[in-house]
């Protein structure tokens, strides 16, 4: 039954880091944004917190600090990426999010590109 069960967590623990295309159904798990380590919402992801508190990547298990290439960011959230740690409120960053839907970026932008260390995100 316990390998029944360690089975089971990991299948649904897979699935919810699919990424779906646009017009799917939003996780509910609290999460702002979901990263990938490659381009076009490809390969493997995390998602990151809207918990109004900076997360650094680094501290994340998986190797996603300066390794991030696309991203979404869901629904009715903002989130803001750093090429620093710690989200420093006077450092360049990334913002980005809406009230009415959520965005992908399948390209970063070459400045950040494989450079983000932290990213902080909360509602719209």
């Amino acid at each position: 039954m316990k390998i029944f069960n360690l089975v089971l967590a990991v299948a649904g623990t897979l699935a919810a880091a699919l990424p779906n295309p646009q017009g799917r159904t939003p996780p509910n798990d609290g999460r702002g944004a979901t990263v990938f380590k490659e381009q076009n919402l490809k390969g493997e992801s995390t998602s990151i917190p809207s918990n109004l508190w900076c997360t650094d990547l680094n501290n994340i298990f998986g190797g996603f600090d300066y390794r991030v290439r696309s991203m979404i960011v869901e629904k009715g959230y903002r989130c803001r990426f750093y090429t620093l740690w710690g989200c420093p409120a006077d450092a360049e960053n990334y913002e980005f999010g809406s009230k009415e839907q959520a965005l992908a970026v399948g390209e970063l932008p070459a400045w950040l590109d494989r450079k983000i260390h932290s990213v902080w995100c909360g509602e719209a």
